[in-house]
């Protein structure tokens, strides 16, 4: 246990935040010519990528 808390929940949290940082990161460096990606569309693109990753810790926690 990390900080009373198991280890999966920590790698889920992780794997939460760091996946949409690096693909709003990733669009913003492939589209700096244009301008990147904008704060609203940054955002949105964050809670769809977390909300993605979100089902695929489910569906891996359920199907273990």
């Amino acid at each position: 246990m990390l900080l009373g808390v198991e280890l999966d929940i920590w790698r889920a949290l992780v794997a939460l935040l760091v996946v949409p940082l690096a693909v709003v990161g990733l669009l913003n460096l492939l589209l700096r010519r244009r301008g990147g990606v904008g704060l609203t569309w940054g955002g949105v693109l964050f809670v769809m990528m977390a909300a993605v990753v979100a089902v695929i810790v489910i569906l891996q926690k359920v199907q273990a």
